[in-house]
């Protein structure tokens, strides 16, 4: 059996309480402390399931301080701890660890099945703090290793499929993620911890497409992904979900059913304290977006707040959600001039990571407030009405991908790979922005489109 395939069965055999059964599998190889960092690992993916945010990260961070430097395989595990630890809790610090353990893994390329789950555990890390580019380019990082030397199980190129179709459906690039999710699906679709988030993503795509009849198969898919037993926040998580999706057909029953069967109320949400809210972002986001989706303007600004508060400098995606449904509770309130106020921290808040589809999907009030803001000269309100097809800018879309790839300093070649078109082409898009904007080079063109407020 392989490295990984040891770590997995002794992993399990931690889960079910058979220590005697790990350190016999573990036996042979040789690394002290080995036993100890998995044990920590298992408790930590223990406290995940129940919801014991404390326990994971001092599991977690137990098991960073006692793994040793080999297996390679050992740091996908204690990496793989460490992002669930800052995905609930949001501490830069519990960032900077999740990324230095798997660093370890991923920069071992002898080993495809450490590096490559690895690269794309990392790409998630940054998909978490709004870094959409980094996250890009690791999985990108992941799938090139894994040409090269496939490993022995695909969940690693499965997570690199699944979260650049995250980051492309983020960017409304929606063909982009149909495809990359769809690949994603079919490499793992038996492993319910990225099936279960591809199924989740493609639900929201088919709504974004109008797809009434896929977004209902894919809600059983992620129903069956998630049919054996389940903790309190995976229940509250596949009913945001199917909440959600109710709202396309405007039937809103079953959206106070949920808000009602999880207690978000104006004074339980002011009541919460901070810890639990900056555990919570996920959940309480899905919450958001009903809220401000069935008008209940008082309870999204108190919610809006709290997640603002809790996700600012440090979650930029739920920043950019939350700032921006108190906009739109401020615009659905009769008070424009606040919302504006609000709208352009919430556009600065997403502006690193390009985001696109977190200041789109919600109350109808929101394009109108944006097309407002880009008529009035606000540089992010005239990206994002771009990329969602408003056509602000005199370019299309992929000159727009383009060019903004070209203003990071990429090569003709490096763009490609990243838009996964060929050389020609990304030549042609170029030729096309030139003539269109009338200018020469790409030097002028880059400086053209900044300027414009169009990359």
């Amino acid at each position: 059996m392989s490295v990984a395939g040891t770590l997995r069965e002794a992993l399990a055999d931690l889960v079910r309480g058979d220590r005697a059964g790990a350190s016999s599998r573990l036996a042979g190889m040789k690394a002290e402390g080995l036993l100890e960092t998995l044990d920590a690992v298992a408790a930590a993916g223990s406290a995940v399931r129940e919801g014991r945010v404390d326990d994971l990260v001092r599991e977690a961070r137990r098991a960073a301080a006692v793994a040793p430097p080999d297996p390679a395989e050992l740091h996908v595990h204690v990496g793989s701890v460490l992002q669930a630890a800052y995905r609930f809790r949001g501490d830069p610090a519990l960032k900077g660890e999740a990324l230095a353990a798997l660093v370890r893994a991923a920069d071992r390329t002898e080993a495809p099945d450490a590096a490559v789950p690895a690269r794309a555990l990392m790409a998630t890390v940054h998909l978490l703090a709004g870094s959409l580019h980094a996250c890009l380019e690791l999985c990108e990082a992941a799938l090139d290793l894994a040409d090269v030397r496939p490993p022995g199980a695909p969940a690693g190129p499965a997570l690199a499929h699944q979260f650049r179709g995250y980051v492309f459906f983020e960017w409304n690039r929606l063909d982009d993620a149909r495809g990359a999710l769809d690949r994603a699906w079919g490499l793992a679709a038996d492993v319910p911890g990225v099936a279960s988030g591809v199924a989740r993503v493609q639900a929201g795509l088919a709504a974004a497409r109008g797809d009434a009849r896929e977004v209902d198969v894919w809600v059983e898919r992620l129903s069956a992904v998630m049919a054996g037993p389940r903790t309190l926040r995976n229940r509250e998580w596949l009913g945001a979900v199917r909440a959600r999706i109710t709202l396309g057909p405007g039937d809103l029953r079953q959206v106070d059913a949920w808000l009602r069967a999880f207690g978000y109320d104006v004074t339980a949400l002011a009541e919460a304290d901070d810890l639990w809210v900056s555990s919570r972002l996920h959940e309480l986001e899905g919450a958001l977006t009903l809220l401000e989706a069935t008008g209940q303007w008082d309870a999204v600004e108190v919610l809006g707040e709290r997640v603002q508060g809790a996700a600012a400098g440090r979650r930029r995606w739920f920043e950019a959600r939350a700032a921006s449904a108190r906009a739109v509770a401020r615009e659905g309130a009769g008070r424009p001039g606040e919302a504006d106020e609000l709208w352009r921290g919430a556009l600065e808040a997403g502006r690193e990571g390009s985001l696109v589809r977190a200041y789109l999907e919600g109350h109808a009030l929101r394009r109108p407030a944006l097309r407002r803001l880009a008529e009035g000269g606000d540089a992010d309100a005239v990206r994002v009405l771009a990329a969602a097809g408003a056509a602000l800018a005199p370019l299309t879309p992929r000159q727009l991908d383009v060019l903004r790839l070209v203003e990071r300093g990429l090569s003709d070649k490096a763009v490609a790979r990243s838009l996964g078109v060929s050389v020609s082409t990304v030549k042609t898009h170029l030729r096309g922005a030139f003539a269109r904007m009338a200018v020469g080079s790409r030097t002028e063109a880059v400086a053209r489109a900044r300027d414009q407020g169009w990359i």
